[in-house]
């Protein structure tokens, strides 16, 4: 498959890391989030793994 597409998606405490590439290039975002509570975190990583198939690892909870 050709582009670039979402690789990789790590959740801290302050932020939500998105990896993007193509195999060649990866760039890396980071966005806050301000969720407070572990299970806002849960619900975050479980939606996104529906929406993406892309499973967020937690660090930092």
């Amino acid at each position: 498959m050709y582009g670039v597409r979402l690789s990789a998606i790590e959740i801290d405490r302050t932020r939500i890391y998105l990896a993007f590439g193509d195999g060649a290039e990866t760039m890396r975002v980071e966005l806050l989030h301000g969720m407070a509570d572990e299970h806002a975190v849960m619900d975050i990583k479980q939606r996104l793994w529906h929406e993406t198939g892309i499973t967020a690892r937690i660090s930092g909870w």
